[in-house]
């Protein structure tokens, strides 16, 4: 694989309904259930329409969306970066994770862009 110009990171929570007892189930209002709010990561590369699922955390029903992000974009492009030097990265976060924490944890990245999207919730 020639180097990429540029990648392509998506860090998406997504809820898993639960029923029973599991340990670390809990409710979440936005989903109105009880569930597990996993965390998963795709990259891709260039325009390539392929994503390639690189992390999977699983965390428990009440987190905030932005829960575990740094960690894992941290170790990712610790990766990354010496897998392909001078590649600008490009994240792709959903409104969860817009905690002051994680946006200035991006703007001290090097070669970095990020873009928050944000859908409001209509009743």
């Amino acid at each position: 694989m020639a180097v990429p110009a540029e990648s392509t990171i998506d860090l998406d929570p997504t809820d898993d309904p639960t029923h029973g007892q599991q340990q670390f189930t809990f409710f979440n209002r936005y989903y109105d259930c009880h569930c597990y709010l996993p965390v998963v990561c795709f990259l891709t590369f260039n325009d390539e329409v392929e994503q390639y699922l690189v992390a999977a955390v699983l965390r428990p029903g009440n987190v905030s969306g932005s829960c575990g992000a740094i960690g894992i974009l941290r170790r990712l492009l610790r990766r990354l970066n010496a897998a392909f030097p001078g590649v600008v990265f490009r994240v792709r976060l959903d409104g969860g994770f817009a905690a002051p924490e994680v946006l200035e944890f991006l703007d001290r990245q090097p070669r970095m862009e990020y873009v928050v999207t944000w859908l409001p919730t209509i009743l």
